[in-house]
């Protein structure tokens, strides 16, 4: 969707890393990773290095196991690990963006692909940034366009030098080779070597203007290129030709591809460039080089270029419309053709030996590819490269690459459950997005055009779980972006437009909402839990897609202490439109509950639910009271006087009761229930002269605490807490939230305001958070330019009119985070059981030093659990008054005692 952009991973300024040995939590050894080159850390970045992500609380085992894979070390310079240019300028305290440096046309033909991503290569991290980087890093781009040539041309190359007296023919001119180095006119001096026959041919063509092309030797390649004179497909068809002392073989036999040119495969230098002021490489980039990769008809570069470790080799794949799918891995040459003017590439059969500019290709499936970029793995086994990828297709089948940038031979994997024809994923006519595999769990997640987030196992090719996030339509339903795994916290995110009926923990119609879903990369796929991202496309909206995100630097700095005080920025849609807009999902969720009305009457633990706009979050109740009158299951028989009755556990204590007998036990009456019981306790009988009697014991009391099992996450307002089951009712609890400030509301916008006033935030129990307001002759919005953090509660908005004009204007603010607390206003502290109406309520010295003890009566009745109104007395009423309390007409009773301000017990 246009309009709103998340960057994240690929970085085109240059960046000044530590030296050897200061690397801190650096993974591999001495600071640099196991892929450096001495102390120059060669560094790939491809689309992949955004999706693939690690916190800084990765593992040892992590990082030894990844220490060959750059992702990780791309990760940890991202933790902060490395000095960066400032991305903002601070002045008068409004935060402005840097000027653009430079901007550069890749042609007028076609462009990139909605999900192409470049891959930058960096010659060395581990070192600062000087001149001689503007020609060592350069980015790489795949253009979603049907390359051509502008002018025709040809091109051959000398195996060895020519043997003197063969001869090499153009457009009917015969060129010998000499072994006398003055040769001049159509003979050329053969040299020592295929490079300096290279060199002489081509300057005796261009001598030799009659044959209606130019010449050029494409060093340190032993390669001449001819371009014919004409222009366009005028140029198309001069006959070339050599014999075979030459050593020389042509690529064509004839000159074509004569036309308006466009390449489709170009890399660019001198990125370090700007103006004003003018920047280390120049005041704006170059070509490197510039290649025609079309091989089939109709193919374009759809999907996003992969580079090698060393930089010197690109795997991209090239698709067309309907039916073909190519891989294709080019090793290029520096200075090689023209965005107009493009080279085409020597076809190759194995990448590792072949000369530059040569390519090898490997076909795949017999459908198009649009989405799926290479996935490569930089894994190492028994100190070898693994040399291995994978991609996917529009028919919903995964392949695994073999011999990528090793070679010898680039192939189709057919062992261990691997296919020439792919594996299934999805079904017929689905389209994948690019597999990105987690190296802990050996998952490889897809998403897929059905709205499907897919777990396959790379090592025995089986989807292991599916979970649904958007509900499939062609408007928005399917995921079109590769998922998001953070392999260090075992996490997988996927986004969709469009979303499916009831996602995990919602009751929610299909098509209402645009949504990310957050799920474990272990189980896989487990523990889903959802957060909405505005209206979405309700299935409607053509063209528009929800896209993966990026994670904050606060995220990536988390060292897996707390919650992580990262976010996930996503651009989406607004509440009630499809403007897009920029979301930033927290990652907190509910840490504690306290009870605000504990009810009565609860004989089994009830359960606990949360009502509220964050999803996940799950808590268990427990309840301590006395023991309840016994059921009786079992009265055994012989009992010739009422045994004793004994209890055991549950975690409480001072229950009696009396049994009565009438051959077996026929009842038992419970003379005192005790206190502090957490679970019914066990019931014994002793002596009687009979046996075999049971009973089980009850508790019954009001619910004491909640306790948070799962915080869940990206609550924006304290959810509604409800109990249920237990056998009783009543009970009631508030959650509260903690995290930043998430918006401002706007409740009055006041009048008369000529500029806007300065907004700043009181209370709230946090700091940091900072706001903007936006005037429409009142105070139409405030946009939050800083959430802050710590807040327990919304702080109060303030704004300060002065030298605005204005008057009048309120604002609220509103808090996203986790549920922090569950609180009550009184804690059940014991019970005490009162036989007498001469009883005083006093406080004991262990609460002298709390400011007021508080009692809370509720009468008794045998059999019907508690009932009637509370009373509620101070302490200095109970200390100096010394009163007698009790209920009219009520001469026993059960006093609970609470101490205010304590919290759950």
């Amino acid at each position: 969707m246009a309009g709103c952009a998340v960057l994240g991973g690929l970085t085109l300024f240059g960046t000044a890393l530590f030296g050897q040995g200061n690397s801190g939590n650096a993974p591999g050894h001495d600071g640099l990773p196991s892929f450096a080159i001495g102390n120059r850390v060669p560094l790939p970045v491809d689309w992949s290095f955004s999706h693939v992500i690690y916190t800084q609380n990765f593992t040892p085992a992590q990082a030894a196991r990844m220490q060959h894979d750059p992702r990780l070390y791309n990760s940890w310079l991202l933790q902060g690990h490395v000095q960066t240019p400032n991305s903002t300028i601070k002045q008068g305290g409004v935060q402005k963006r840097q000027h653009v440096d430079w901007s550069f046309s890749l042609g007028t033909a076609g462009g990139v692909a909605p999900n192409m991503f470049p891959a930058k290569f960096n010659f060395d991290v581990n070192a600062s940034v000087t001149a001689a980087n503007c020609t060592s890093d350069f980015v790489v781009y795949g253009l979603n366009v049907v390359a051509s040539d502008a002018q025709s041309t040809d091109s051959g190359r000398f195996s060895a030098a020519a043997t003197p007296g063969s001869t090499i023919t153009v457009n009917g001119v015969v060129f010998t080779a000499s072994a006398d180095p003055a040769a001049t006119g159509t003979f050329f001096y053969v040299g020592n070597n295929a490079n300096q026959s290279a060199i002489n041919f081509a300057n005796a063509v261009n001598n030799n203007l009659s044959t209606g092309v130019t010449a050029i030797s494409k060093l340190p390649s032993p390669v001449v290129q001819i371009t014919a004179i004409a222009t366009g497909a005028a140029g198309d068809g001069i006959p070339v030709s050599a014999s075979p002392g030459s050593n020389f073989t042509w690529n064509s036999p004839t000159t074509t591809g004569g036309g308006n040119g466009q390449a489709n495969l170009v890399a660019l230098e001198n990125l370090y460039s700007g103006s004003n002021p003018t920047g280390l490489c120049g005041s704006a980039p170059t070509v490197k080089w510039a290649y025609n990769v079309t091989t089939t008809t109709g193919g374009k570069v759809t999907t996003s270029p992969v580079l090698s470790l060393d930089g010197t080799m690109v795997a991209f794949i090239e698709s067309n419309d309907t039916n073909v799918s190519i891989l294709h891995v080019l090793k290029w040459m520096d200075n090689d053709g023209t965005l107009g003017q493009p080279t085409i590439p020597f076809t190759a059969t194995n990448i590792s030996t072949c000369a530059a500019p040569c390519m090898v290709s490997l076909p795949f499936g017999s459908n198009a590819d649009t989405l799926s970029s290479l996935y490569y793995d930089y894994s190492v086994a028994n100190g070898i490269p693994t040399d291995v990828g994978y991609a996917g297709n529009d028919n919903g089948r995964l392949f695994k690459f073999t011999g990528i940038f090793s070679g010898p031979t680039l192939a189709l994997a057919t062992t261990n459950g691997w296919s020439a024809s792919g594996v299934s994923v999805g079904g017929n006519n689905v389209v994948l997005t690019g597999p990105v595999l987690d190296a802990n769990t050996g998952n490889l997640f897809i998403g897929a055009s059905n709205g499907n987030l897919y777990s396959v196992l790379s090592t025995n090719p089986t989807v292991t779980n599916v979970i649904a996030v958007g509900n499939g339509s062609p408007k928005g339903g399917g995921i079109v972006d590769a998922p998001l795994v953070d392999s260090s916290s075992g996490a997988v995110f996927a986004s969709a437009a469009s979303n499916v009926a009831n996602p995990p923990g919602f009751t929610q119609a299909a098509a209402t909402k645009a949504l990310v879903v957050k799920a474990d990369t272990t189980t896989p796929l487990g523990s889903p839990v959802v957060a909405f991202l505005g209206q979405g496309s309700t299935g409607s909206v053509s063209n528009l897609d929800i896209h993966a995100g990026s994670f904050d630097n606060a995220y990536y700095a988390w060292n897996g202490v707390g919650g992580n005080p990262g976010h996930l920025n996503v651009c989406a849609t607004a509440s009630g439109s499809t403007i897009p807009t920029l979301y930033q999902i927290p990652f907190n969720g509910v840490t504690s509950l306290n009870v605000t009305s504990a009810g009565s009457g609860y004989t089994s633990a009830p359960a606990v639910s949360f009502t509220g706009d964050g999803s996940g979050a799950a808590a268990t109740a427990k309840i301590v009271g006395p023991v309840a009158p016994l059921s009786l299951p079992a009265g055994g028989g012989g009992y010739t006087s009422p045994p004793t009755v004994g209890f055991s556990g549950g975690a409480g204590s001072g229950a009696t009761a009396t049994a009565g007998i009438a051959g077996p036990i026929a009842s038992v009456n419970v003379t005192a229930g005790g206190s502090g019981y957490t679970t019914p306790p066990s019931v014994g009988f002793t002596g009687g002269g009979g046996s075999g009697a049971t009973a089980t014991a009850a508790i019954a009391g009001p619910v004491s605490s909640a306790s948070v099992t799962a915080g869940g996450s990206a609550y924006t307002s304290a959810p509604t807490v409800s109990f249920s089951g237990g056998g009783w009712s009543g009970a009631t609890a508030t959650a509260a939230i903690a995290g930043p400030v998430g918006s401002v509301n706007v409740t009055n916008g006041g009048s008369g305001y000529t500029s806007a006033p300065t907004v700043s935030f009181s209370g709230g129990g946090g700091t940091g958070a900072t706001a903007a307001a936006n005037l429409t002759g009142i105070v139409q919005s405030v946009s939050v330019t800083s959430q802050g953090s710590g807040y327990s509660s919304a702080p109060t908005v303030l704004l300060d009119n002065t030298g605005t004009n204005g008057t009048g204007a309120t604002a609220t603010a509103n808090l996203t985070g986790v549920v922090a607390s569950v609180g009550s206003d009184l804690i059940l502290l014991w019970w005490r059981r009162v036989w007498s109406d001469s009883y005083c309520c006093h406080c004991r010295p262990r609460f002298i030093h709390q400011r007021e003890c508080w009692r809370i009566r509720l009468p008794y009745a045998s059999g019907r659990g508690l009932h009637g109104r509370r009373r509620i007395w101070r302490y200095s009423d109970c200390d100096n008054h010394r009163h007698r309390y009790r209920r009219r007409g009520q001469s026993r009773g059960l006093w609970l005692h609470f101490r205010p301000e304590r919290g759950l017990q």
